[in-house]
């Protein structure tokens, strides 16, 4: 089992010349200063990694947020909103602002990084030794990961038919500031991350004391997220069982006191790895409330309902369920648990016609959370029924992970699942209403302005 934070909270940063803030021109405009301080050291190299300023536990893009059916902005809130965040809320034209560039920039630093580790690793005089290799599967996990979150935030959502010709993101693999940035397309922008994913199964370890550092079930999580997202279910399948088959513990809400303003914390033993985000400022669960249809779509024996909201009024529910521990805090948690893998391996069973299957790993995960002497194993007429209960499951399990925006993208297109998102908001007496449909350009974000007038790459196509 994982240790604590401690460690890597109070870890010194031993390469500071290294752990430069990133910019916008050329690959960030980050220096690399290795000439200063020159790692001897796998250790030294770990340093990078393990620093949460840096790469772990540092915030994981979180936008998506923007594009879930979970929470409305109360009238007030709204007055108090920048411009920018206006027009989010109201899915207009996404303007150029700060949260978008440093979304950008944020998850480039940490490929930056990851690029340091990765080229100087073969320097060090330990880099081949299992410790050195492990490091190398670590920060290709983070490469890979950190690629795959920016993917689903600037460009269109994965379609088999047109991914060889659709714009992705540049995809960075050393830290050389000159390294021309260039779009590729989202073919070759999966491929590469998919590639690092799948070395890093091979060269992580099989568990990893350290919280914050991946293992290879961390890895394997990741892969069945994202083949899930392209569509291969039989892939999916294959890495959700690969995880399952050494670690299914799920925690037990009945054993929990869901009262507090923060009931859960990173030591949640069904969490794999954990990472964190900060959506855009509607979706801050201190400022925004939950939409009460979303609300009673849980059962009262749920322990759920009471476990991730606070309930002041019928039309008054803010959240209050992250994992990450921080009732004070907009950071909420964006990491890989058990319960994800658990539904993502139902989904692909309940797709390949094994409807039993899927309802055995659904009703494995709904014992955790509902009342022990309530709960009602579900049954499915069919393998659609099934498919139909899972994804309505994740939707519960998942409020403010940023899961919910990544189905809406990758289900656009199939009209059972497909959503119109709306949104209604009087402000001094005058209604503003906005509505997104799916598969509407403005899934992706416009890349930084900045960015393109440093690169010249092509801007995404908002209307």
């Amino acid at each position: 089992m994982k240790k604590g934070l401690l460690h890597i909270l109070t870890a010194t940063v031993l390469l500071p010349a290294l752990l430069l803030s990133a910019g916008c021109e050329k690959y960030l405009d980050v220096k690399n200063a290795s000439s200063t301080i020159i790692p001897t050291r796998v250790s030294d190299l770990e340093a990078i990694m393990d620093n949460p300023s840096v790469v772990a536990l540092n915030y994981m893009p979180g936008l998506q947020e923007r594009l879930s059916d979970y929470c409305i902005v109360r009238p007030d809130a709204f007055a108090s909103l920048s411009d920018e965040d206006r027009k989010g809320y109201l899915f207009g034209e996404q303007p150029e602002d700060l949260l978008i560039l440093t979304t950008w920039i944020n998850g480039y630093k940490k490929v930056f990084n990851c690029n340091v580790v990765l080229n100087l690793l073969p320097t060090v005089r330990d880099g081949n030794t299992l410790r050195g290799q492990q490091l190398k599967g670590h920060a290709l996990y983070y490469r890979g990961f950190s690629h795959f979150l920016l993917l689903e935030h600037f460009s269109m959502p994965y379609n088999k038919g047109t991914a060889e010709k659709s714009p992705g993101i540049p995809i960075k693999k050393n830290p050389d500031e000159d390294d021309k940035t260039v779009r590729f397309t989202i073919a070759a922008s999966y491929k590469s991350i998919l590639e690092d994913l799948e070395e890093a199964v091979r060269l992580l370890p099989d568990e990893e004391p350290l919280l914050t550092r991946p293992d290879k079930l961390a890895a394997h999580a990741a892969l069945a997220r994202i083949y899930l997202v392209r569509g291969e279910y039989d892939k999916a399948l294959d890495h959700a069982s690969e995880v399952l088959r050494v670690k299914s513990y799920v925690d037990d809400y009945n054993t929990r006191d869901l009262s507090p303003a923060a009931p859960f914390n990173f030591r949640m033993t069904e969490i794999i790895l954990p990472h964190n985000s900060i959506g855009p400022a509607y979706t801050d669960p201190r400022t925004s409330l939950v939409t009460p249809a979303f609300y009673q779509s849980y059962d009262e024996d749920d322990l759920r309902k009471k476990g991730f909201f606070t309930a002041n009024a019928p039309d008054n529910v803010v959240f209050k369920g992250s994992y990450t521990g921080w009732a004070t805090s907009s950071a909420l948690f964006a990491g890989v648990t058990v319960p994800e893998v658990l539904l993502i391996r139902a989904e692909c069973r309940a797709r390949a016609g094994e409807a039993g299957k899927a309802m055995e790993d659904l009703n494995y995960l709904l014992k955790h959370r509902y009342k022990k002497d309530r709960f009602q194993p579900r049954t499915a007429s069919g393998a659609e029924d099934a498919l139909m209960q899972v994804i309505a499951e994740r939707k519960k399990e998942f409020p403010f992970r940023g899961i919910r925006g990544m189905d809406l993208r990758r289900l656009a297109n199939d009209p059972r699942f497909a959503v119109t998102l709306e949104r209604t908001v009087t402000v001094n007496g005058q209604t503003f209403k906005a509505t997104l449909l799916p598969g509407s350009n403005r899934y992706a974000l416009p890349i930084p302005k900045d960015v393109i007038n440093a690169t010249g790459i092509e801007q995404n196509n908002l209307k």
